[in-house]
């Protein structure tokens, strides 16, 4: 205890009495994983106010024999912010930092410390001809340092691609009390390395994001929302493909929805907002786009090809501006908390390649059909990118122990058809220690040593955030696969 004791001063040291969380009641809410997948446990939590602060945490660490594991909004799926030891581990939350310290239009750049969260970010440029094009449903929790570390992507990848495309530049404190700083207002810096762009999916493991510089860019024209009713998923890939090729830029999202996701969806949010819909058909799926131009749509309605119904033409609802568009949007958004609300399930999120996904979802069936004939699938995701959420829930007959044996059979079973079709594990929620056995198993070995590499150039005593890409215990070894 008197070590206990002592260990916390020296962090109260650094953040002040006010930054530092040590009961069980405070540390709480910074404890919970948002899929309930596992609990964190830590020794302390602490509120760096400054970058100073930080960097007098990360030398505390040292001394102290402590982990360090960054936390942002809490919004991570895969347990990348959750701590695992009592003893050692602190967890570094970022949300006292959270000031917007530049707006410059002549050179499209923000700069916001790590804390400041997406939404922020949104309302500052409300009046601005420029805008931040990242889109994710958690935008009021989620915060710039975790969606720099996790890479982030969300509903508007189709047209604008990850968070790593628009990271102009990092603050980061290192391992060893150094300040990385690449933040910039050029748009060009050839000069070596591209370190920031190191930052970008490193999970919280080569140091702590402080600030961060982000790339701004025009508003698009405004968008028209279209639903579109897709009673398979071989369908909505054929129509994903049509709107891809033929609509080019004046694609903005495209979102996928089976019929048992918008059916689980609807029966969630019945009690607060009312039913479904009335663009969404009872007894399909829908393919809900957005778009600059409804030249494309029209198109897909005329000629739709082979994937359109009775190959007559994919039908499609031009979604009114009255708040019929931001409804149904909503219940695409509302997707992981309807899940979440029905109990256990075991979730992916992968990538194929694009017109392999039906494929996919053909074989992922096949595979959890034949190892439980009912446990219910739940299909949804970004589908213009790829990127398909493939989620079983647990049979009502099974009990919770049984499920998590029975969940890693899933989980290698998708995963292995993912393999087979030259796609990955992960397709923007990242490996954080939920996923280090699928990493392990599916990584490339000379990219696992790579990576390895640079961590422990970066972070010689193993400061930063373990148990993420690795196990805590020897890392298995790898080969070239």
């Amino acid at each position: 205890m008197a070590k206990r004791a002592d260990t916390l001063k020296a962090l109260r040291a650094c953040v002040g009495g006010d930054g530092l969380y040590h009961t069980d009641e405070s540390m709480a809410p910074f404890m919970r994983e948002r899929r309930g997948m596992m609990v964190g446990r830590a020794l302390a939590v602490v509120m760096p106010r400054t970058v100073e602060q930080v960097v007098a945490l990360v030398m505390c660490a040292g001394k102290e024999n402590l982990k360090l594991v960054p936390q942002g909004g809490n919004t991570s799926l895969v347990g990348g912010a959750c701590p695992q030891d009592a003893d050692t581990h602190v967890l570094v939350a970022s949300g006292a930092m959270r000031t917007i310290q530049a707006i410059d239009e002549d050179n499209a750049t923000l700069i916001a410390e790590a804390g400041c969260t997406l939404a922020q970010v949104h309302r500052a440029m409300a009046g601005s001809k420029l805008f931040f094009p990242m889109q994710l449903a958690s935008a009021e929790h989620c915060q710039l340092g975790g969606m720099v570390a996790s890479n982030a992507g969300g509903l508007s990848v189709a047209r604008y691609g990850m968070m790593a495309e628009w990271v102009r530049g990092v603050e980061v404190v290192l391992a060893d009390g150094r300040i990385l700083n690449t933040l910039s207002l050029c748009c060009k810096d050839n000069s070596g390395y591209a370190l920031t762009r190191l930052m970008c999916g490193s999970e919280g493991t080569l140091g702590m994001i402080t600030k961060v510089a982000l790339r701004l860019v025009g508003r698009p024209p405004p968008l028209t929302r279209v639903c579109f009713a897709v009673k398979t998923v071989q369908e909505a890939q054929a129509l994903a493909g049509f709107l891809r090729q033929h609509g080019g830029d004046s694609l903005y999202a495209c979102e996928y929805m089976a019929e048992a996701v918008i059916d689980t969806v609807v029966a969630y949010r019945g009690g607060v907002e009312g039913g479904r819909p009335r663009a969404l058909v009872k007894g399909q799926g829908c393919l809900l786009v957005a778009l600059s131009s409804l030249e494309v749509v029209q198109q897909a309605q005329e000629q739709g090809g082979q994937g359109g119904q009775g190959g007559q033409g994919w039908q499609g609802t031009v979604l009114a501006d009255d708040g019929e568009g931001d409804d149904v949007w909503r219940l695409r958004e509302q997707v992981h908390d309807a899940q979440r609300a029905l109990g256990l399930a075991c979730k992916h999120d992968v990538a194929v390649p694009l017109g392999r996904v039906a494929t996919f979802v053909d074989r992922a069936t096949e595979k959890v059909r034949a190892l439980r004939g009912d446990a219910p699938i739940f299909v949804f995701g970004h589908l213009a990118e790829g990127n398909v959420h493939f989620n079983v829930g647990k049979p009502e007959a099974m009990t919770a122990d049984e499920f998590f044996v029975w969940r890693e059979k899933v989980r290698e079973g998708v995963f292995d058809c993912v393999r087979a079709l030259g796609g990955s594990f992960s397709a923007e929620h990242g490996v954080g220690r939920v996923n280090v056995s699928a990493f392990q198993r599916y990584k490339d070995g000379v990219a696992v040593d790579v990576m390895r590499a640079v961590r422990g150039a970066l972070d010689v005593r193993g400061v930063f955030n373990p148990g993420v890409f690795e196990t805590m215990e020897e890392p298995v070894s790898h080969k070239s696969r």
